[in-house]
Order: structure tokens, then C-alpha cells, then sequence
């Protein structure tokens, strides 16, 4: 039995996470697709567009036989933790034999280099990134420079500057840290890249089913199905632009999406934008220091500005500057309004990242598979959420309880968008398909 870790978003899912699937099997030889995949909230600060049932579904009608909740803590972080927390939960389940992820540079032995580097902290990187922090440089900066020193190539830049690059660097780091015996596979990305924002019009081969498809990226798929939220919310612009991804999102996927869009998807920023002022309102006249990644300089500046609050983005616009982004800023703010704090943080870190997993959702045919998990791993598999009392320390049930309170927070915002019942995550059933 040959397994197959992949981590993803699946936000949502589309031709090129079934492309990755495909290549990455006929790559490795795999028997089975173990999906890691974050919950209701993404790496970009954002809310997931669709709730992580129906695309943990979405992704195990297109070959994946297994999908496990990346904890949003993870989820939520900086690529260091995010590939932290998905790597450590692949190398804990006990069966993971190789993991494959998308690239720009397709090259997994230069990416293993620059994170041998990472890892180790050789005396010129050290000394070069002490100064770069020194004069004022941000921390990707002053370690962009220190690389580029290290291995006297201004060319490293062009590799450490691309998003999926950075990311497989993290995994790669976490693979070493861990002395895992995972063996890592890249697949250099096709079609759109990462932060292309319309979608893609070229069709590309595909050379495991011998058709052609159309490769285009999350965040375009996104911004066309959020189209009908920021202009015409009526049915029809919402078909129209569903219509419009039609191309680009397996055959298969599409009825569901059909008969679910206006009713629990799309889910956007604005979303939260109450409860988030709320939030802040409520927390006003104390520091937000506390909660993770918020530097004081952010800190002062949401206190400063919060009485020009109109909205989520419009928040984030406000307080976005050269040095805090839009999309750190929005990582921040979801992270204050999930009540999201350092010292929890710290504390999952001391205690190895991972103490459970939860199951979302599997193919029957994937039975044999579950059962060499439950054999070979080492942390409890939650599959009902009431047993988790029973099963799990003090502090994995803390961890799922976090998690079952964001996607708490995530179904406020549905219910209230759409006007449909509250779904309380103990109600909720696993995916089987």
C-alpha cells in the first residue's frame, strides 16, 4: 500500500487541484490520496468561499480517498505553520509514504537546499539577516537577503519570491526538521499562477486522460463568483456567473455547485464585517498584542482608525501601509475576531503541533486505509465529535474546540447571509462518498 499526502485549500476545488491529484498519483504510483485540507478559514485571512463539507466532498469525487482538517491555527499562519502543522500531521498518521505539491521551479532538490539553509542557520545567513533586521527590513526581506548572500546568486530571489515556491521551501523545512521519511515530489504549476485574478482562456493537455482542459487559479474562480455579491445579487447574476467557471471546475463538481450557490456559498470578508466591528469595538481600549501575528505598530493603528469602521475590507484598506499588506492585515483581523492568541499558539508549538486528527470525509473504498491509520498512528482520529471528550488530553480537545468554534463563527455568517438554519458542528456528519 503506497499513500500519497497532498495539502491543499481546495478553495474551491478545480481542474488543476484534479490535474495535481492525477500527476501526482501517476508520479509516485500511489495507491491512495491522503487530503490535508484547511477548514472554514484560508491562509489568505479570508473566509473559505464554500465550508469545508461540501469541498471535502468536492475533492473525494475527484479521486481523493481521504481528507483530515488541517487546525486553523495552522491554517490561519504564516507558511512556516502552515507547513509545520500539515507536514506534522501527514508524519503522525503513520502510513504517508510521499508528498506532492505544486511549484514554480518544479525542482524539489534547490528547494531542499534553500531550506537545509532555513533550518540550519549557517554563520553568513545568520549575520546578514541580524543586519538586514537590523536596518529596518522586514523579516521575508532581511532573509531574502541573507539567502542571496549565502549563495552569492541574485538569481535565489527569483525562486524565494514565488508564492508556491515559498510554500514547498516550508515543507521541505518541516520534512528536515522532523527527520521524516516522507519522500517530497513537486509538480511545476500549470496554466494560471497562483495570484492571477481572471480566469484563464487557454486550454491546456492533459496527458493522463488525453483531453484538454482549462487550468485557472482559485482566486480567479473566486472573484468571478464573488461578482454577484458586489454588484447584482439577483439569481440570475449568480448563475451567470457561475456559469462563467463552468470550464474551469471538474464536470462533475458542477450540479452541486448549481444547486448550492445563493444558498450557502459565496462567503466573503464583508461576511464578518459585524461581527468583526463588534469584535473590536468590544476590545477597544486594551492592546491587541495578544492575539497572533499583530505587531504593535498594528495594534495602535486599528485602535487609531477604528472609528472610521465600515466594513471588513474597508478596514483592512484603511490600515494596509508598505510594510503590512492587505492580505496580512485581513490574516490579522481574522485572527482577533477568532480570538486567536500567541501564548495558544506557543503552547501547540511546545507540544509538537499536532495531538489529534479529525476525519471529514472518505471513500468506502478507502476502508483499508483507515485501518492502517488507526494501526500505525500515534494521536487520536476524531470521526464523531461527541466522542472527543473521552478520547482526547486537555489540550487536543482545547485545539478542536478553537476549531469547532471558527466554523461556528463561519456558519453565523452563512445563516445570516442566506437566511438558512444554523449547522452547529456536532450535527454535522462525516463525507462519505
Amino acid at each position: 500500500m503506497k499513500v500519497l499526502g497532498i495539502i491543499a485549500e481546495y478553495n474551491p476545488f478545480h481542474n488543476g487541484h484534479q490535474f495535481h491529484i492525477q500527476k501526482a498519483k501517476e508520479m509516485t504510483g500511489a495507491d491512495y490520496v491522503f487530503g490535508v485540507m484547511s477548514g472554514d478559514f484560508v491562509q489568505r485571512g479570508e473566509p473559505a468561499c464554500i465550508d469545508k463539507y461540501m469541498r471535502t466532498k468536492m475533492a473525494l469525487m475527484n479521486d481523493a480517498d481521504l481528507i483530515f482538517e488541517l487546525p486553523h491555527y495552522y491554517a490561519l499562519g504564516n507558511a512556516e505553520h502552515f507547513a509545520m502543522g500539515a507536514i506534522t500531521l501527514l508524519d503522525k498518521l503513520g502510513v504517508v509514504d510521499y508528498v506532492c505539491f505544486g511549484s514554480e521551479c518544479g525542482d524539489v532538490g534547490t528547494l531542499r537546499e534553500i531550506a537545509q539553509v532555513l533550518l540550519d542557520e549557517p554563520h553568513v545567513y545568520q549575520t546578514t539577516l541580524k543586519a538586514g533586521l537590523k536596518e529596518g527590513l522586514t523579516y521575508p526581506a532581511a532573509s531574502a537577503a541573507a539567502l542571496i548572500e549565502y549563495f552569492q546568486d541574485e538569481s535565489i530571489n527569483d525562486t524565494i519570491s514565488q508564492p508556491n515556491n515559498i510554500l514547498g521551501i516550508y515543507y521541505m523545512k518541516a520534512l528536515l526538521k522532523r527527520k521524516s521519511n516522507i519522500k517530497p515530489y513537486t509538480l511545476i504549476r500549470h496554466g494560471n499562477q497562483y495570484n492571477d485574478d481572471i480566469l484563464n482562456k487557454t486550454n491546456e493537455h492533459n496527458p493522463i486522460s488525453g483531453s484538454d482542459w482549462i487550468l485557472s487559479s482559485a482566486l480567479s474562480i473566486r472573484n468571478t463568483l464573488n461578482k454577484s455579491d458586489k454588484k447584482d445579487k439577483s439569481a440570475l447574476s449568480k448563475l451567470s456567473s457561475l456559469s462563467e467557471i463552468s470550464a474551469h471546475v471538474p464536470e462533475n463538481i458542477y450540479p452541486a455547485l448549481l444547486q448550492s450557490i445563493g444558498k450557502s456559498f459565496p462567503i466573503v470578508t464583508n461576511d464578518f464585517s459585524a461581527m468583526l466591528g463588534y469584535k473590536l469595538l468590544n476590545e477597544i481600549t486594551l492592546d491587541f498584542m495578544d492575539y497572533v501575528d499583530v505587531s504593535e505598530s498594528l495594534s495602535d493603528r486599528i485602535k487609531n482608525t477604528y472609528r472610521h469602521y465600515d466594513s471588513f475590507d474597508g478596514f483592512c484598506n484603511l490600515l494596509k501601509t508598505k510594510g503590512f499588506t492587505h492580505a496580512r492585515v485581513s490574516r490579522c483581523l481574522i485572527h482577533i475576531l477568532l480570538n486567536m492568541k500567541n501564548e495558544t499558539l506557543a503552547d501547540y508549538v511546545r507540544n509538537d503541533y499536532i495531538t489529534y486528527t479529525r476525519l471529514l470525509g472518505f471513500r468506502i473504498t478507502s476502508l483499508p486505509l483507515l485501518s492502517a491509520i488507526k494501526e500505525h498512528t500515534d494521536i487520536p482520529m476524531i470521526s464523531k465529535l461527541a466522542d472527543a471528550k473521552k478520547i482526547l488530553s486537555a489540550q487536543a480537545l482545547t485545539m478542536l474546540e478553537d476549531d469547532v468554534f471558527a466554523s461556528h463563527i463561519y456558519q453565523l455568517a452563512v445563516t445570516e447571509k442566506f437566511k438558512t438554519k444554523f449547522k452547529n458542528e456536532y450535527s454535522r456528519t462525516i463525507i462519505k462518498i
